[in-house]
């Protein structure tokens, strides 16, 4: 049984692995190069995937557009249809093939998991069936294929704004005739954002009733082509399951297989972690090795060096992969408002991503973009201890980047420390980082009242008490200093004839509970400052 597939996520931008003939493989590079010379990096704190960073790992959650293709007559003479039934079969084997991955997925947290946008039917001018040059399906027509329908359902635009994090690289694509996958990026984008994963991925579904070469091959990250006949054979799956593999780093291990470990293609690295590919010989049951003659999904196994190019990787054996293990970097600013006894501080947080490792200079390398390094894990909590007020800057916690502003009172630190715990969303683990604060605790010292002055404060309000003694016996607890208030304003030389009436009824509340002991203090030094009570 002759089988097209993909070599790496980027297939008919820089080479194609195909059987030519049952078990025999071969692979044909296609001319073009990538330059990522002159680049633009972005933002060091932008550490979320980005419009181009589309499916770089195998972890989160992952949006699926379907999209069933069919010529409209308008190129080649139509020859199949979808209808309902056959869109259903398809539908199930390519999800059966993702579902795969769902039940290898090794790990506790992070849980791969497809979400799925209702699939649709786009028209193209291409009839897959037939339009096949020297028996293959060609570049050219895919690229055609492509357009026409993502042109015809409106998803994304070659012409997409997020095409901007890299300037450079849509002249590039133009250069050689690919800025189709501009287009593709952009619709899967919209899947992204629509759905609200991680990732996403498009996968075009020509109608077939027999297999053609060069219809089943992942042509750009994020996107590949797999045809009606391709998501049944062995049982279905396999094929659409290998295919996805591809869109998250995993190369072919086929020729190494076939030929052996001597073989020039043999122990490939490739993958966000840049890792190799070969670990096992045969892989004949493997799923990115010889899957010609296996009976079904049941029986098809993962390598260890698929997984690690898939970004499976748990290298302190922890049961939590590397890629969302992430070291938490806290900064407080210098800078710092005075708001009365309480002292406002900025500050950023930020999740350090585990680097991007796979070599751009590598021939499994097919972008023309470089390897950002990203972690699709959140910040979901800041707090502190002494517990301060910490409020996100945009409102809320929920990115790898944040930042935040803390306003504390200095009175309640100790030794001028702070201890900031931030909370990722994917592990659930605190990470601490401790701070000395550059603040002046001195002058915000805690004011001292004794409780049992609420009964006096009570007591004066309702009439029990009158002005004169209430205020003398203050005057006189202030001097012993059984009541502590800093920052008297010093006694004027004058002496106000009463006590106003707002100040009574404020002992009034505070004796009810109704107001704190710092209002209470505000009518106590009013008195101080009109001289009615004397303080020296």
């Amino acid at each position: 049984m002759n089988i097209l597939t993909s070599s790496l996520i980027v297939i008919l931008m820089s080479g194609i692995i195909f059987m030519a003939l049952p078990g025999v493989y071969a692979q044909v590079n296609l001319p073009w190069s990538h330059e990522l010379q002159g680049e633009v990096a972005e933002d060091s704190t932008n550490v979320h995937p980005g419009f181009y960073e589309i499916s770089q790992y195998a972890i989160g959650t992952v949006g699926i557009q379907i999209i069933f293709t069919e010529s409209d007559g308008s190129g080649d003479p139509s020859k199949y249809d979808w209808n309902e039934s056959k869109m259903r079969m398809a539908e199930a084997n390519i999800k059966k093939g993702l579902e795969f991955w769902e039940d290898r997925y090794p790990f506790e947290v992070g849980k791969l998991e497809f979400l799925y946008r209702p699939s649709m039917i786009g028209e193209t001018g291409v009839e897959a069936s037939t339009r096949v040059t020297d028996g293959w399906f060609q570049h050219y027509d895919s690229r055609e294929l492509v357009v026409d329908t993502l042109t015809d359902t409106g998803c994304g635009s070659v012409t997409d704004p997020g095409a901007e994090q890299y300037p450079n690289v849509l002249p590039r694509l133009k250069t050689y005739g690919d800025q189709f996958r501009i287009h593709v990026l952009s619709c899967a984008n919209e899947v992204r954002d629509e759905l609200g994963t991680d990732w996403a991925t498009v996968i075009f579904v020509p109608y077939t009733a027999d297999q053609v070469n060069g219809l089943a091959f992942g042509f750009t990250e994020g996107s590949f082509i797999q045809d009606s006949y391709m998501t049944t054979i062995n049982g279905g799956g396999i094929i659409p399951a290998h295919e996805w593999a591809h869109m998250v780093g995993a190369t072919d291990m086929i020729e190494c297989d076939l030929r052996g470990p001597d073989d020039d293609a043999c122990g490939e690295k490739a993958g966000y972690l840049y890792m190799e590919e070969t670990d096992t010989i045969p892989m004949t049951n493997c799923i990115l090795g010889s899957t010609g003659n296996n009976p079904g999904l049941s029986r098809i196994c993962v390598s260890d060096g698929t997984k690690h190019q898939m970004g499976w990787v748990d290298e302190n054996n922890n049961n939590i992969p590397d890629l969302v293990e992430n070291a938490v970097t806290v900064n407080l600013s210098e800078n710092q408002k005075k708001d009365g006894s309480s002292v406002v501080i900025e500050g950023a947080v930020m999740l350090e991503p585990v680097k991007c490792k796979w070599d751009e200079d590598d021939k499994t390398w097919q972008n023309e973009w470089y390897c950002k390094d990203t972690t699709i894990n959140k910040i979901i909590q800041v707090t502190s201890i002494p517990t301060t007020e910490i409020k996100p800057t945009d409102g809320k916690f929920d990115s790898a980047f944040e930042e935040f502003t803390i306003t504390l009172n200095t009175a309640e630190l100790n030794n001028n420390e702070i201890e900031i715990k931030v909370k990722d969303e994917i592990t659930s683990r605190i990470h601490s980082s401790t701070f000395v604060l550059d603040v002046d605790v001195s002058e915000t010292t805690e004011t001292a009242i004794p409780a049992w002055i609420k009964n006096n404060a009570g007591w004066w309000a309702e009439g029990q008490i009158d002005d004169n003694s209430f205020v003398q016996g203050i005057q006189f607890m202030i001097k012993e200093n059984i009541i502590s208030i800093p920052n008297l304003p010093e006694s004027s030389s004058e002496t106000a004839d009463s006590v106003p009436t707002w100040i009574k009824n404020n002992a009034g509340w505070w004796a009810e509970g109704q107001i704190d002991d710092n209002s209470f203090v505000k009518g106590i030094e009013y008195l101080v400052k009109v001289g009615i009570i004397q303080v020296s």
